[in-house]
């Protein structure tokens, strides 16, 4: 496993008002149809996507909220608890995020974040099945997922025996026994470079006092290298091992007993059958929405000195903010991208299907809104304890 430090990347998310304004400002001929025939699966496809739109911009919204409150907090820059914020409260709490980090950086000297993990698993049995309502032949039949599974690995829930590799995935609350690659923070002893805390020997210190060379004992941080403990996320074992979790375990193979619908770490390659192209984008842009993320594991290195009990909160939230500015909000963004035009799509196929669309127009723009909010507040805060604001 690689451990690399990263920029903070920013993104605007599209704003979808004008687009959607636009696509609805056309009149109605008699020869309108609605939103029957073939518009429906791509009208069902879209209505599923700008709920998933709606849905996760108030996710992000409240976990970068929590997340900036959570840091202005440990460092004395209090924020008012909000159980619903809007988006001013989020830049808000961001800002006072982003001044607690100042000055408790203050005497950090050089400082670079060190992020490892990081990544989303689309359904891909879900897409699969929504992407069968946009084939215009339908006797053609797909691939199997495994061909479609791009950038990643298909992978079931399995409860029973695996004959491939076998993960298991921990999280930031329930760590994973490990014994192979950890992905995420490994506790336990690494065979290769451990970069944290050290309980033992360690042979290459950092100015902070933290190990970055080989632990001689108990590693808390990234390891390159063997992990025998437990792993805060994907741990991969070797080939047909028979582990015990203690967290879900994912098998990349087959399954000798009962198994989840597949997930693809990474997303579907476009289908091979011809299909309505935007119906087709629709469904991808609600799997990415709908995908279940992991954040990051960020360590903060550094030569000077910061506060423990500051440094262990700003780590741990710093993987909640960076998770949105680099994954969940990514995905969110391009989705947001994909119904706008999708909407203008729509519009060309049928004026009146369009303008019963009329609710879901003006969530999705104001979803959008929110969710570029929520990400360059998000990225804001990480950069300022990277040093890039």
């Amino acid at each position: 496993m690689t451990n690399k430090t990263r920029s903070i990347r920013f993104f605007s998310a599209p704003i979808l008002v004008g687009a959607l304004v636009a696509s609805t400002a056309g009149g109605c001929s008699a020869e309108d149809l609605g939103c029957g025939g073939e518009l429906k699966a791509q009208a069902d496809a879209l209505k599923a996507s700008t709920d998933a739109l709606v849905q996760i911009s108030a996710d992000l919204k409240a976990d970068v909220y929590a997340a900036c409150k959570a840091i202005g907090d440990a460092g004395g820059e209090m924020v008012a608890a909000n159980a619903s914020p809007s988006d001013d409260d989020v830049r808000a709490a961001c800002a006072s995020a982003s001044g607690a980090i100042d000055a408790q950086l203050m005497a950090a000297g050089t400082v670079s974040l060190a992020i490892t993990g990081g990544e989303c698993t689309v359904n891909a049995e879900a897409q699969f099945g929504c992407e069968g309502g946009c084939q215009v032949d339908v006797s053609c039949t797909e691939p199997e997922l495994e061909v479609r599974c791009s950038g990643g690995e298909l992978s079931v829930s399995c409860e029973g025996t695996c004959m491939g590799t076998v993960s298991c995935e921990g999280s930031a609350t329930v760590a994973a026994a490990c014994e192979g690659s950890c992905e995420a923070t490994c506790t336990g002893t690494c065979s290769g470079t451990c970069t944290g805390a050290c309980d033992g020997t360690c042979t290459v210190m950092n100015g902070d006092g933290s190990c970055a060379g080989e632990c001689m004992g108990n590693c808390e941080g990234t390891c390159e290298g063997s992990c025998m403990g437990t792993c805060s996320g994907s741990c991969t074992f070797e080939a047909d091992a028979s582990i015990t979790c203690d967290a879900e375990a994912r098998c990349e193979g087959t399954c000798m007993g009962t198994a989840s619908l597949p997930e693809c770490k990474g997303k579907l390659a476009p289908p091979m059958c011809e299909g309505d192209a935007q119906c087709q984008a629709t469904c991808e842009g609600q799997a990415e929405l709908t995908a279940e993320c992991t954040p990051p594991t960020v360590k903060l290195q550094f030569d000077g000195m910061v506060d423990a009990t500051f440094l262990a909160e700003l780590e741990t939230q710093l993987g909640v903010l960076v998770g949105v500015a680099e994954v969940r909000g990514t995905a969110a963004v391009n989705a947001a991208g994909a119904i706008s035009t999708n909407f203008a799509g729509l519009v060309q196929g049928s004026a009146a299907c369009a303008v019963s669309f009329a609710g879901e127009i003006t969530a999705a723009a104001e979803a959008s809104v929110s969710v570029s909010v929520s990400v360059e507040a998000s990225a804001s805060a990480s950069g300022s304890a990277s040093g890039s604001t």
